[in-house]
């Protein structure tokens, strides 16, 4: 009955043993009324019977039945803009209170692409409080698009959130730090709520905690050297290697007080730690060729930081590896320590495991930008491990690019890769267009995703009845697609 058409509604009504809309709750009773007035009387009438519906409709919830009566209205009275965004911002804030929580994932996701608009900033933060950990995520994820304020804000209100969402809103500073956006005198009012995450939260969020206070430099310093005496090994080990790279001997010195001589594995911590502070790389070389897989990722971990340099051709052999595990942790050290040559990282590209491929594409495309004799080659591979990455990087190739990405829409293999590139890219816009008339849920879905990034006015009509299903929710994304395309700046309240 919540989301039945009129037509149900007036066979319900008929088979009451009362007849008339009478014995109908009361939302439907309104509802019932609202819709009869809308099939006689001039047309200014049955107009303003439409927004009655609409009205009850949204009050309620019904966002897909509210799109419908718009339709019709449209038909009587034309275009209504205010009309548009209140049906809009109602689809997405019903969204977040649907009692399906794959349906409020979706509606954070799709606000995350209008921050920072105020009332999707609003939406999201009290979407924080929902009692699924993933729609939290969602919301964290999105409030980090809005610059470090908001993430700042967000880490604090996160203290009564999912340790899932705590990590995110660290993960969120962490990404803002790291990508030099913040002035340096700003990164200190992220130390109070860093060094809490780092004595109260759970592991996961601790080591969150680690890698943003050693972004803050001096001012996350003392909480650093304090998370290497914490009982966690995991957290203790990463505090000492982000610690060494401020101050190897100390770092050493603090962890040696609490961890050391437990297990074989702590040992070879120990020694890949001492060479930062020029301890004889020797033994550390055994142990990297240990069988003891505990004992060769022990050395991994420790050797984290610049002394890695030092075995790099150890670290480098470990990445032909039997073990899966070893390969992608040496590779990970490689990459951002002990850079492999390129025609090792070429020729990882060809590994049979699809995580090693990646690995070594990302270390590639992080050193030099890579052309089209490498990228094009991949891209028709149609690997599809590697086409997210690959179609990111045509996008830089000019021309040539956009055209192998073009082409890669037709394919299987490749499509949605080239579409995700594209949706920010004018060429592609026919394509999503066109997605939202298939009836593939996946392809529609994407389509949508796409459009909020290029619709225009002229995409109005057809992002209206997109709105009027709410198959694989594709129409929040169709909501903030016609938000977008109104250029909506302030909302009106859907309250």
């Amino acid at each position: 009955m919540r989301r039945g058409s009129y037509a149900l509604i007036c066979l319900l009504a008929a088979g009451c043993s009362a007849p008339g809309p009478e014995r109908l709750p009361s939302p439907k009773r309104g509802l019932y009324k609202a819709r009869e007035a809308t099939h006689s009387g001039t047309p200014a009438e049955r107009a303003a019977a439409h927004r009655r519906v609409i009205e009850l409709c949204l009050e309620e919830g019904w966002s897909d039945e509210a799109a419908q009566d718009y339709l019709a209205l449209r038909e009587l009275s034309g275009e209504d803009a205010q009309l548009l965004e209140t049906l809009a911002w109602g689809t997405l804030r019903f969204a977040l209170r649907s009692s399906d929580p794959a349906r409020r994932i979706r509606g954070a996701e799709a606000l995350s692409r209008l921050v920072p608009n105020p009332v999707a900033l609003q939406l999201l933060r009290d979407g924080l409080g929902d009692p699924h950990p993933e729609v939290q995520v969602a919301c964290v994820s999105a409030l980090g698009r809005a610059g470090w304020g908001e993430a700042l804000a967000t880490l604090e209100r996160a203290e009564a959130c999912d340790p899932a969402a705590q990590r995110a809103a660290l993960d969120a500073l962490s990404a803002e730090a790291r990508g030099g956006r913040v002035a340096p005198e700003a990164l200190a009012a992220a130390l109070p709520g860093a060094a809490a995450s780092l004595e109260r939260g759970p592991d996961r969020v601790r080591l969150a905690a680690l890698e943003l206070l050693a972004l803050l430099g001096d001012p996350g310093a003392e909480a650093l050297a304090q998370g290497i005496e914490q009982a966690d090994e995991a957290v203790s080990q990463r505090a000492a290697v982000l610690f060494a790279a401020r101050d190897a001997e100390d770092a050493r010195a603090r962890w040696r007080r609490t961890h050391l001589g437990r297990t074989p594995e702590l040992a070879a911590f120990d020694r890949a730690l001492g060479v930062h502070a020029g301890a004889s790389a020797g033994p550390v070389a055994d142990d990297l060729a240990s069988e003891d897989p505990a004992v060769r990722h022990a050395a991994l971990r420790g050797l984290w930081g610049p002394g890695a340099a030092t075995l790099g051709a150890e670290i480098h052999a470990l990445t032909e590896h039997p073990s899966r595990a070893t390969r992608l942790a040496a590779l990970a050290l490689a990459r951002r320590w002990a850079p492999l040559p390129r025609p090792a990282l070429l020729g990882l590209l060809g590994h049979e495991d699809p995580a090693t491929r990646l690995a070594g594409f990302t270390a590639l495309s992080a050193g030099e930008t890579l052309g089209l004799d490498v990228l094009e080659p991949l891209w028709t591979s149609g690997d599809r491990a590697l086409a997210p990455v690959v179609a990111e990087c045509l996008l830089g190739e000019g021309p040539r690019g956009l055209e192998l990405l073009e082409r890669g829409v037709a394919r299987p293999a490749t499509s949605r890769a080239a579409l995700r590139a594209l949706q920010a890219r004018p060429e592609a816009h026919p394509r999503f267009r066109a997605l939202l008339e298939v009836t593939d849920p996946d392809a529609r879905r994407l389509g949508a995703r796409g459009l909020v990034y290029s619709a225009s006015r002229a995409d109005v009509p057809q992002l209206v009845e997109g709105l009027t299903t709410l198959r694989a929710d594709t129409d929040v994304l169709c909501a903030a697609a016609l938000l977008s395309a109104l250029e909506v700046s302030t909302p009106p309240s859907v309250e």
